[in-house]
């Protein structure tokens, strides 16, 4: 699954997003779609590049085709759900939250960085740039997991709101 964008340009994608070209983080990101149209990494960071730039109709439109080959991944289906909400589309809004409460996340990307965080800890004491490297790890992942709760919470009120109104 990551193979093909770690082998290719991971690097240059994280660049470009780090200073908000998205346009090319998305060519690098459906360069790396050629070999491999099922790579969830890419088509996560072309759906986060472009909801990043605001150009929600293409995020919701590549959280699809992520959500074709992975349909259970959680931020593909919260990010669906607010789709349809923005839409107000009341009744696939609470389709993809329910199936979004049904797969909460399971925060094995989270599992890792924790870890990776954990190994730089040492060496973070030896050199500043090791320590700047671990401490941004950190904060991602403490980020990341409060988005995922938020949203979490986010999709089951919508859904007990659903279903207090239409069941």
């Amino acid at each position: 699954m990551l193979k093909t964008l770690f082998n290719s340009n991971i690097v240059s994608v994280s660049r470009s997003v780090g200073r908000g070209d998205f346009d090319s983080a998305v060519e690098s990101c459906k360069d790396a779609l050629v070999n491999n149209e099922n790579d969830l990494m890419a088509l996560s960071l072309i759906v986060m590049s472009y909801e990043l730039k605001g150009d929600i109709d293409n995020a919701f439109a590549y959280a699809q085709k992520a959500l074709n080959f992975w349909p259970n991944d959680f931020q593909m289906l919260v990010l669906s759900a607010k789709y349809w909400h923005r839409q107000k589309h009341e009744k696939n809004t609470y389709l993809y939250v329910s199936k979004s409460v049904e797969n909460p996340p399971q925060n094995v990307n989270l599992s890792f960085m924790k870890y990776l965080s954990w190994l730089l800890k040492p060496f973070a004491l030896l050199s500043k740039r090791i320590r700047h490297v671990q401490e941004s790890i950190h904060e991602d992942f403490v980020d990341e997991d409060a988005n995922e709760n938020e949203d979490l919470e986010w999709a089951k009120k919508y859904k007990e709101w659903y279903e207090s109104k239409y069941h």
